[in-house]
Parts: structure tokens; C-alpha cells; sequence
């Protein structure tokens, strides 16, 4: 079938697209009105494919929209699969966290039924589901990943950008074994000591009410902000399984960012006390939303990541040492 000539090429296809495919389907339909975005395979023409994940989500949130405020598990699972749109995966963190646990940081510190320990733990292996990255050693779920980002919530108390520097990783123990430390820390970073795990770092942050809010708080936004750099990272490669140089990087960019420091004093003003309201679940919403993709200095160090270091994949290599 020879395409209908057009002066406009772009019209000529939409024309032939919806009478040759569209209007035979809609027929087929009974005449429903079909929602439909058109795409193409040049990789010139990504907007379309965006537009077309975008409308898909749209449509799978209204048809399955639970009666509650909550947002549909399936709706969320179409968030998790997608690998185009970070602006979606954001939001799918924001969904899973809404649904299963933020909410309490509103009103209580103490997680009634369950530990910090399992808490946190959830909170780290729901928001790293919903990017579905092509991790399959695990890295992102792993303890020294889980580790790097404790201590990063835990700058959320320095006093200046330059007072602390995380140390950079040197062992691959458990975070719940004592015998060996799982990162050598500075002083003054959380209540973490050299040779204290996360369980350790847990218990200790549960008994210091009401700063637990805030670490919770810096450890939530800190770790979509970091994985939304890693989203960037990978956005051509995102069939290319995860390397420690690649993770590794995107942990750097953040940690050395005005940005973060800029995320952490506005945790630390914040008073989690105003009634009436979830009061917390909405501040940490807001400083997710704030991408740092569009922040200078983390744009500017991303296009300075040499190909090789995202290669790299022998070793963590934070920029802690500094």
C-alpha cells in the first residue's frame, strides 16, 4: 500500500496510521474512542516513545484506581517496568512509599509492630525495586551500597558541606557483624563508630527521638535522588547490567553536590511537629520531586565521568576520601 503524498510528511503518516490502523481497530471496538500515541524506531524520534509510556500509565491509573486515595498496585507495577521516564519512577517511589510506610513516619517513630532495622531495610529494597535496573549482581540491594547511603542520611547533621567526608569502602562484611567494620567512619557522622553496623546504627538512631525523623527523611530522598542520577547514568545503556564503577559514580555526583547539603539543611529546619496534616510524607514528596538532574554542578561532574570508571567494576569507589 503506497502512503497517500502529502506536502507534510508528518501529516501524510498520521493520515495513513489512522485509517489504515486506528479507524479498522476502533470499528473492530464497537466505535470506542481509542487512546493511541504515535512511534517510531529513528532514534531521533524519542519524544514519541515518552508520550506513548506516559499515556500508558494514564490509562492503567484510571481503569484500576482503587476507591481510596491509594494508587493501584497495577499502576505501579507499570511504573516499575518503564526504564525511559525518571520523572515516573519518582513517582512510583513516592506510590509505594505512600502506601506502605510513610505515613508513619507521621505519626509515630517507634514503626509499631516492627524495628528501624526492617523499616529501613523495606524502605531501601521497594524504592530500588521500582527503578528496575539491570542489576543482577545485586549491587543496589547489597550491604555495601545500603551502607554508603546510612551514612550519607547521616551528614544530614554536619555543620558545613566540606565538615565530613565519608571514608570509602573496604570490606565486603554483613552489616549486622561487629567483627569487621563495614565502612571506617570519621567522627560525627550519625551515631555510627568504626566496627557498628547498621543494626547497631539502627538501634542507636530509635533511641534518639525525635532526630529518627530525619534520618528516615534524608535517607528516603537521598537514595531516589541518587538512583534518579544512576537512571541518567544509564539512560543509553539501560540493557547493560550495573557495574560498582557505575553505582559508584552516581553516589559521588550527589555526595559532592551543593544539592545535597541544600536537601539535608532543609531536612534539618524542618518541624515534623505541625498538626493536622502529613506533615512529613509531604516534605519528603516536595524534596523528591526536586530532580538533580537539573542541578549544575551535579550535570556539570556527570558529563565529566570518564566511559571507563562506569565500567569499572572491581571495586567501591566513593569519593569519601577527600
Amino acid at each position: 500500500m503506497q502512503m497517500e503524498k502529502e506536502t507534510d510528511p508528518e501529516a501524510a503518516a498520521e493520515q495513513y496510521l489512522k485509517k489504515h490502523c486506528i479507524d479498522p481497530i476502533e470499528e473492530f471496538a464497537g466505535g470506542a474512542d481509542l487512546s493511541y500515541v504515535a512511534v517510531s524506531s529513528n532514534p531521533g524520534l524519542k519524544e514519541g516513545r515518552k508520550q506513548l509510556i506516559d499515556l500508558t500509565h494514564r490509562k492503567v491509573a484510571e481503569r484500576f484506581r482503587l476507591q481510596t486515595d491509594a494508587p493501584s498496585p497495577v499502576s505501579i507495577v507499570t511504573l516499575m517496568a518503564q526504564r525511559i521516564l525518571p520523572d515516573l519512577k519518582i513517582q512510583g517511589s513516592n506510590d509505594v512509599g505512600r502506601q506502605r510506610y510513610w505515613t508513619m513516619l507521621t505519626s509515630s517513630a517507634n514503626f509499631k509492630g516492627h524495628t528501624i532495622t526492617e523499616c529501613l531495610a523495606v524502605i531501601h529494597t521497594d524504592i530500588v525495586c521500582v527503578w528496575n535496573f539491570n542489576d543482577p549482581l545485586q549491587y543496589l540491594y547489597s550491604d555495601e551500597f545500603r551502607g554508603l547511603m546510612a551514612n550519607l542520611a547521616g551528614t544530614v547533621d554536619e555543620v558545613t558541606p566540606e565538615s565530613i567526608r565519608l571514608p570509602r569502602i573496604v570490606t565486603a562484611n554483613s552489616t549486622g557483624k561487629t567483627d569487621l567494620p563495614l565502612v571506617l567512619l570519621a567522627p560525627l557522622i550519625l551515631p555510627f563508630e568504626a566496627g557498628l553496623g547498621l543494626v547497631q546504627w539502627a538501634r542507636q538512631t530509635y533511641q534518639q527521638l525525635p532526630e529518627v525523623h530525619r534520618k528516615f527523611m534524608a535517607y528516603i530522598v537521598d537514595l531516589v535522588h541518587v538512583l534518579e542520577i544512576l537512571f541518567s547514568l544509564m539512560a543509553n545503556n539501560s540493557g547493560k547490567k550495573l557495574t560498582r564503577g557505575a553505582v559508584s559514580s552516581a553516589f559521588n555526583a550527589y555526595y559532592d553536590s551543593e544539592m545535597r547539603y541544600n536537601v539535608h539543611q532543609r531536612i534539618k529546619g524542618f518541624d515534623y511537629k505541625i498538626p493536622g496534616r502529613d506533615t512529613v510524607l509531604d516534605e519528603i514528596i516536595s524534596l523528591v520531586r526536586t530532580s538533580p538532574i537539573d542541578d549544575n554542578d551535579i550535570s556539570s561532574a556527570l558529563q565529566k565521568i570518564p566511559l571507563e570508571s562506569l565500567a569499572k567494576d572491581d571495586e567501591w569507589l566513593t569519593s569519601a576520601n577527600g
